[in-house]
């Protein structure tokens, strides 16, 4: 069982990335953190079209998973007690002890192995694509399978904020009209901040973990070497993320300029501020150029 998981912030194009993965074999599950919020006691959508708890690859991975049965909000709440920022922040950056921590922590894992290893079992490929991004549930992940690979997503902090702001229908809540939740420019730039230095802080130094610009790769200049194999049909049964990967055929990454004439004035000003360190380690410049400002 091989894994892959994506992380970075939302808005970056992982979606997108995922399924030009799954195309050279494996399969995207999508934001598996949310298998039991979304997933099962939602029954939004899998990436197949189907509710996630009438998709039959999702009941066999339950099934062979939890054959005395599950409780998914038991599980969701557990996860929340170990995936959250704040508790990463303390118990994994800080270092801070807490013995109830650690115990949630270990039966989460349980619980997280036994869906992978289903995972793997039911789906035949041997690669597994995550796109949580969030850094509590990619350092579980690290802990699970220290052999996973890392893609840690890049995406110019303006973009991102930019394209939080924009309204984005939520197809997979099928039984309303629903959008993804909209971030203001200040909100953006924190938490493109504290994700990145955080994936950054906890993966950079460790085997299979590999930085990825968002730009690069939608200009054709990065390539994923490894992973260069004759692409085929994408087998997706993602539970959460972008609306795009319910698209029937998948997406390349492409080069999205909207922002540099969309997003100007004091929103820029501040997020270009507050997220200035990284922006210049990660190769961004921090003043507009004439030349850019064109779509």
């Amino acid at each position: 069982m091989r894994i892959i998981c994506i992380a970075g912030t939302g808005r970056s194009g992982s979606t997108v990335l995922e399924r030009m993965i799954a195309t050279r074999g494996g399969i995207a599950v999508g934001e598996l953190k949310y298998l039991w919020s979304r997933g099962l006691m939602r029954g939004e959508l899998c990436g197949c079209g189907r509710p996630t708890p009438d998709c039959p690859f999702w009941a066999e991975v339950i099934a062979r998973a939890f054959p005395d049965g599950l409780d998914p909000a038991r599980i969701e709440a557990l996860r929340r007690r170990v995936e959250r920022h704040r508790i990463l922040m303390l118990r994994r950056l800080i270092g801070l002890p807490s013995a109830r921590y650690a115990e949630d922590r270990a039966e989460y894992l349980a619980i997280l192995r036994r869906v992978h290893e289903a995972i793997a079992a039911v789906s035949g490929p041997d690669l597994i694509i995550d796109s949580s991004k969030d850094p509590p549930h990619i350092d579980l992940i690290r802990e699970l399978a220290p052999e996973a690979t890392i893609l840690h997503l890049v995406r110019d902090s303006r973009a991102v904020a930019h394209s939080w702001g924009r309204p984005k229908l939520r197809p997979e809540v099928h039984w309303a009209e629903e959008y993804m939740p909209r971030i203001g420019a200040l909100r953006g730039a924190l938490d493109w901040l504290f994700i990145n230095f955080a994936t950054a802080r906890l993966f950079a130094r460790t085997p299979g973990y590999q930085l990825l610009r968002y730009e690069d790769l939608a200009e054709g200049r990065a390539f994923l070497a490894d992973l260069a194999r004759p692409e085929g049909a994408a087998l997706v049964h993602s539970v959460s993320g972008n609306p795009l990967r319910f698209d029937t055929v998948p997406r390349r990454l492409a080069p999205d300029r909207r922002w540099l004439t969309e997003f100007r004035g004091v929103r820029w000003l501040l997020v270009t501020l507050l997220t200035a360190p990284l922006l210049w380690r990660y190769g961004y410049p921090l003043i507009r150029r004439d030349r850019e400002r064109a779509p």
